[in-house]
């Protein structure tokens, strides 16, 4: 007998593009998407979607963001939906989905290496 897994994790790699240039904190932006979500879809609503911020980059804006394959447009949606975090005007962009974290890592140290060389 085969058991099927219900849930598989994906690894959402974004980026916060700021209007200040300001450095926003790790809890800052972990407390924006909750209430973010929490406005969206409920509490109850919210409370069935499991995200965790895995990685976040303050000084460059980048992170990963995981949860499962079935909450993905779900936190999509509510990513698109933040306009500021802590007073900053801000815009979330996502920028690859991965199944793997091994490779959201490998994406996001490009990414890291691509905002710092500007290239």
């Amino acid at each position: 007998m085969k058991v099927v897994k219900l849930r598989r994790n994906r690894y959402l790699i974004f980026r916060i593009i700021r209007k200040s240039g300001r450095s926003i904190a790790f809890s800052d932006v972990l407390n924006a998407i909750f209430s973010s979500l929490s406005s969206l879809f409920g509490e109850v609503g919210s409370s069935k979607i499991s995200f965790s911020l895995m990685k976040y980059c303050p000084e460059l804006g980048i992170g990963i963001l995981r949860c499962d394959h079935l909450s993905v447009s779900k936190v999509r949606a509510a990513l698109a939906l933040i306009k500021s975090i802590s007073g900053d005007d801000v815009i979330f962009s996502v920028i690859k989905i991965s199944g793997t974290f091994k490779k959201a890592e490998k994406i996001l140290n490009n990414l890291s290496k691509q905002l710092i060389t500007g290239v």
